[in-house]
């Protein structure tokens, strides 16, 4: 009898079990697109792959309904950006911006702002090094030639 015990506590999850049977491919386009959703809860943009919240197991349940079914990432993109939830009727948020119009902006800015930094420390420097002249050195460059074009005796 403690035997027959023993066996059910250790096979009952695995009798029970919940899970789809999902090839890798599509576990990782689960976990992809779960990483790419924030909880709609909350205001701190934490993936629904991370988050025990029941809209967030709703939104993993969803996600894995329709690869199961063959759609494809945009597709489940484009209705979960349709998606609605609670009473307040809160949307889904995306943690990656698209790669389309405004997108690409967001994808860019990191490299455009590198770009920027490293033009102004390289005009910043060429500023600095035009600085260390000193009135007398001016004078002696700039002088015989400011003479010279105001005709003024040396």
């Amino acid at each position: 009898m403690c035997r027959i015990l023993v066996l059910l506590t250790f096979f009952t999850p695995f009798l029970f079990s919940q899970e789809s049977q999902l090839t890798a491919k599509q576990r990782k386009l689960v976990s992809k697109l779960g990483q790419s959703v924030a909880a709609p809860c909350c205001s701190n943009m934490i993936p629904v792959a991370f988050h025990e919240s029941q809209w967030a197991f709703d939104i993993r349940d969803f996600i894995e309904e329709r690869v199961v079914a063959g759609d494809s990432e945009r597709a489940i993109f484009d209705q979960l950006a349709k998606l609605e939830f609670g009473s307040e009727r809160k949307n889904v948020t995306f943690t990656v911006p698209d790669r389309d119009g405004l997108g690409y902006l967001a994808w860019m800015s990191p490299i455009i702002l590198i770009g920027l930094g490293i033009f102004a420390v390289f005009i910043f420097r060429r500023l600095k090094r035009h600085d260390k002249l000193s009135d007398d050195d001016l004078i002696a460059s700039y002088g015989p030639i400011i003479k010279a074009q105001l005709d003024l005796p040396s």
